[in-house]
């Protein structure tokens, strides 16, 4: 990924030295079977414990996700498939960070979303901020899941008094790559953040300078929310002694395409 932030043949067929197969006892085989785990998706009556593979479930509350033993997408089915179950305030900003270091773009069930937006922490930390906004570059910019997701951050990041670092502000332009540039919850999430860089002390690396130019690529250049951003940021690079590498040279470059030239 440009920019990425920093954030089995089981039982033997043959015995060793002879050419013919082992018959295995059907009854071992049956019992072997029975102690596998299940790779189902489970119903909501399994949810009051810690049923599926990787998720720490308790009171109908996922509690921690270890995400070595699950996957995102597992995890958004198991939420779609188990509306009483909701998710830790913690777990939500895991989950979404980890959605932004997906391969591909994904879309959400807008129940889902419902219920991430309804567990979001109640004031955003500087943290907060940069994973969760991190999170939307693997969305669909244009679903009205992502939409309402989008206008919830963006409510978020206007109401929090945390001071942005360079890390923070890297990782959150860096996630409105993909989102919809004309679509008024985007220029919402754009004006709180510029007003977020704008107050920040912080002293831009290089790979912040790529990553957050980068995010500009797809808003609406000629909206005044977008000019703010940018104006905030052209103060962060011209104060920033980093030396560009070539990457950061193209991240940068690239995310100006769409801004307004006059």
């Amino acid at each position: 990924m440009k920019g990425e932030i920093k954030m089995n043949p089981n039982s033997p067929s043959y015995r060793s030295g002879s050419s013919h197969p082992v018959q295995q006892p059907t009854v071992r085989r049956n019992a072997q079977r029975q102690h596998q785990p299940s790779k189902r998706v489970p119903n909501s009556a399994d949810a009051s414990a810690s049923v599926y593979n990787g998720l720490d479930i308790k009171n109908n509350m996922i509690k921690s996700i270890d995400f070595n033993k699950i996957q995102v997408r597992e995890v958004l089915e198991y939420l779609q498939h188990n509306p009483n179950v909701s998710i830790d305030r913690r777990v939500c900003i895991a989950l979404l960070q980890k959605i932004g270091k997906l391969k591909n773009k994904i879309t959400i069930n807008l129940a889902v979303i419902d219920r991430i937006i309804n567990q979001l922490p109640d004031n955003f930390t500087n943290m907060h901020i940069g994973n969760a906004m991190y999170g939307l570059q693997k969305l669909d910019g244009t679903n009205a899941a992502t939409k309402r997701l989008v206008q919830a951050l963006a409510e978020k990041v206007a109401n929090s008094n945390a001071v942005l670092n360079a890390q923070h502000i890297g990782n959150a332009m860096y996630g409105l790559q993909n989102l919809d540039g004309t679509d008024a919850a985007t220029k919402r999430l754009v004006q709180a953040l510029a007003q977020k860089v704008a107050n920040s002390n912080a002293v831009l690396d290089a790979q912040a300078i790529g990553n957050a130019l980068y995010g500009l690529q797809n808003l609406d250049g000629t909206d005044n929310t977008t000019k703010r951003l940018v104006q905030a940021l052209a103060e962060k690079v011209a104060n920033s002694n980093a030396v560009l590498n070539a990457q950061a040279i193209g991240n940068a470059l690239y995310g100006l395409q769409n801004l307004d030239g006059t």
